[in-house]
């Protein structure tokens, strides 16, 4: 009976050190799984900026035009300036450039707590 008991307790701590071993193999899985999501949030993040950028940037080359469209009105210079066109150069700003669907997924999800660069994890908490 002494070796059953020996052989049964032998069996059961093979039995939990295995279970320990593949949740320990699982987390570190899950986790990788989870550091390659933000990897590929992060590289949409920077597309999306680069698209905001390239926004910015249209409406700031169609802001001169503008300002003199409104200079030009506010004078009462009506000459030479398409009324009909009024709302596109007066309220028409472009796309409306905001943090994209990258940023609340990262947000939500908590990937921006997994990012270990504490500067760029600091200049996307805003």
């Amino acid at each position: 009976m002494g070796k059953y008991l020996k052989y049964a307790f032998g069996e059961v701590i093979l039995v939990v050190l295995g279970i320990l071993i593949a949740l320990s193999i699982n987390n570190w899985n899950d986790r990788r799984v989870f550091k390659n999501k933000v990897f590929s949030q992060l590289k949409t993040l920077s597309k999306e900026l680069g698209d905001d950028i390239g926004s910015f940037e249209d409406i700031t080359f169609k802001l001169p035009s503008k300002i003199h469209y409104l200079k030009q009105l506010s004078k009462g210079n009506y000459e030479g300036l398409d009324l009909s066109r009024f709302l596109y150069n007066v309220a028409a700003s472009g796309r409306v450039v905001s943090y994209g669907e990258a940023y609340k997924i990262l947000i939500n999800n908590g990937g921006i707590n997994i990012i270990e660069n504490d500067k760029l994890r600091n200049n996307l908490v805003v």
